[in-house]
């Protein structure tokens, strides 16, 4: 497993170790085509830390923005505490889908899910 980020937040805390394994195959004569025929799995993993509302961080936005939506009152500018987090997607024909696969645990809820996305078009 390898580290993707960490860093401190505006509040004094450290964001979450974020790390990734994966293992993939595609061809293709450009990145589009190669998303498009990408084969294999993907885990990611995070530990504890403070997740801020409005990162710049792709994976930390789509968290603040998820708690956005399921935590009624929480503003952007909140902060929230990431206990631990989880996903699994597995990559077939350039799309990747996580079946129940995806767990994010924070101190005021718990979040359980999946779904899929097309990584040739991003739907």
């Amino acid at each position: 497993m390898r580290a993707l980020h960490t860093a401190a937040t505006a509040s004094g805390g450290a964001s979450p170790l974020l790390t990734a394994r994966a293992q993939f195959a595609a061809a293709g004569g450009t990145l589009r085509e190669m998303l498009g025929s990408t084969q294999g799995e993907v885990v990611l993993t995070a530990g504890a830390g403070t997740v801020p509302m409005n990162s710049s961080y792709p994976i930390e936005r789509l968290t603040g923005n998820l708690l956005a939506v399921l935590v009624p009152g929480r503003k952007p500018q909140d902060y929230t505490q990431l206990k631990c987090a989880a996903a699994r997607f597995t990559l077939a024909n350039g799309v990747a889908t996580s079946t129940d696969g995806i767990a994010l645990r924070f101190k005021e809820i718990d979040i359980l899910g999946g779904g899929a996305v097309n990584l040739e078009t991003g739907q």
